[in-house]
C-alpha cells in the first residue's frame, strides 16, 4: 500500500470532478491528505463552453484560494508532440479560468479540415488532455502520485484510452461513480505497485445524480456537462439545444468549424461590410476562381446578424444593401444577384447595363 504520495486531481470540470473536488475541500473527513498538499490541474482544450468557465471562476476558484490550493492550467503546445506543453496558469490563488486555452483543439480540426468522428477512440481527448497533463506530470512531479480523475458514466472510452496514456508510476485516484463498475476493473488492469488505482465515488456510492445533488447543494448551481463546443459524442437532446441557443456565438463557430475547411473562401453578408455591383460580384467570384478557391461560400447571419468570433473568421465581409431587409428576402436577393454574376461573365444577355 502506498503511503508517501502526492495528490494530484486531474480536474475535467465536469460534474463528477466537481462534485468529487468540493467535497474534498469542504469535508476534511473524506480525505486522507493534507488539503494545502494537493495538486489540482487541468488540461485546457481551448473550446469549452463558456458557462463553464463563468461558473468554476464563481464556484471553484475562490474555495481554491480559501484552502490555498495549487491550481494548474495546462495546454497544448502545438500540433506535434515536440512542441510540448505550455502553462497558461500555475497559482494558489488562481483568478481566472483559462479555457481559452493555448494551442485549441479546434486549431487542430480546422486545419485538419474535419472533426472528430463519433465512434472509435478519442484521440482528441488523448492528444489535448492525457498527454499534456502527463506531460506536465514526468515534468514537475518526480515522487509516486495519487492521481484523482472525474469522469461521468458516459465516459467509459475516454477512460480506457486515458488510463492506457497516463499509466506509469503513478497511484492514481480516479472520480469514477457508484455505477461504474466496469471502468473501475477496466483501470484496475494498469494498476502496479506504484500505480494503484483509487476509487472515492465508488467507496462513497455516489451516483451521478448525487454528485449533481451535492454540487446543487453546495454552490445553488445546475452544473452542466463539461465538453467541447463542437464535440460529436455530446447527446443532442433539449438541454444541449438550450444551450446552444444561450451561446449562439460558440455554437455558429462549431457549426463552420464543421462545414468549412481552412481553405474554404467565407464571405459573411455584414451591414458594416463593403458594398459591390453587380459587375464588382462578376469580378469578386472572377478573382476567387483565378485564386482556385476550392469552395466560395456566403453566409447569411440571422435577424441580429453574425457573431464577432464568426466574422473574424470571414475572407471578405460584404454589404448587400444598405437597407434591412427580411432574412427571406436576403436569401432570394443573394441568389438572384449570384446568377447575375455568372450570366455577366458568360457575357449573357440577362444582365443589361
Amino acid at each position: 500500500m502506498m503511503t508517501n504520495f502526492v495528490p494530484v486531481f486531474s480536474y475535467g470540470m465536469g460534474v463528477e470532478s466537481t462534485a468529487l473536488l468540493l467535497r474534498l475541500l469542504e469535508e476534511p473527513s473524506c480525505r486522507d491528505f493534507d488539503i494545502g498538499e494537493l495538486i489540482v490541474i487541468s488540461a485546457q482544450t481551448g473550446d469549452e463552453w463558456e458557462d463553464t468557465g463563468r461558473d468554476v471562476e464563481r464556484h471553484i476558484l475562490p474555495r481554491l484560494r480559501k484552502h490555498n490550493v495549487r491550481y494548474v492550467q495546462v495546454g497544448r503546445g502545438g500540433h506535434f508532440e515536440r512542441d510540448g506543453i505550455f502553462v497558461l496558469d500555475d497559482s494558489r490563488q488562481p483568478q481566472r479560468c483559462m479555457v481559452a486555452g493555448h494551442y485549441k483543439l479546434s486549431d487542430e480540426l480546422r486545419a485538419a479540415g474535419t472533426v472528430p468522428q463519433f465512434g472509435g477512440e478519442h484521440r482528441c481527448s488523448l492528444k489535448f488532455k492525457a498527454f499534456v497533463i502527463e506531460t506536465w506530470m514526468n515534468e514537475n512531479i518526480f515522487d509516486p502520485v495519487r492521481h484523482t480523475f472525474g469522469y461521468n458514466a458516459e465516459e467509459q472510452a475516454r477512460v480506457a484510452k486515458s488510463d492506457t496514456a497516463i499509466a506509469g508510476r503513478a497511484r492514481i485516484t480516479f472520480g469514477f461513480n457508484a455505477d461504474e463498475l466496469t471502468r473501475v476493473n477496466k483501470g484496475k488492469q494498469y494498476d502496479r505497485p506504484d500505480r494503484v488505482g483509487h476509487y472515492p465515488l465508488v467507496k462513497w456510492g455516489w451516483g451521478r445524480a448525487r454528485c449533481l445533488a451535492y454540487i446543487k447543494e453546495i454552490t445553488g448551481v445546475e452544473w452542466r456537462k463539461s465538453a467541447c463546443v463542437q464535440c460529436p459524442f455530446a447527446a443532442v437532446d433539449d438541454k444541449l439545444l438550450a444551450r446552444q441557443r444561450e451561446f449562439p456565438g460558440q455554437t455558429a463557430e462549431a457549426m463552420i468549424l464543421e462545414g468549412l475547411s481552412k481553405d474554404d473562401y467565407l464571405v459573411a453578408l455584414d451591414e458594416k461590410g463593403k458594398q459591390l455591383s453587380s459587375e464588382g460580384l462578376a469580378q469578386f467570384i472572377q478573382t476567387r476562381a483565378n485564386d482556385s478557391v476550392r469552395h466560395l461560400i456566403f453566409l447569411i447571419g440571422g435577424a441580429y446578424g453574425l457573431d464577432e468570433r464568426v466574422l473574424q473568421r470571414a475572407n471578405h465581409k460584404w454589404s448587400l444593401s444598405q437597407l434591412t431587409l427580411p432574412h427571406q428576402l436576403v436569401r432570394l436577393v443573394l441568389a438572384e444577384q449570384l446568377y447575375r454574376a455568372c450570366t455577366i461573365q458568360r457575357n449573357e444577355k440577362y444582365h443589361h447595363i
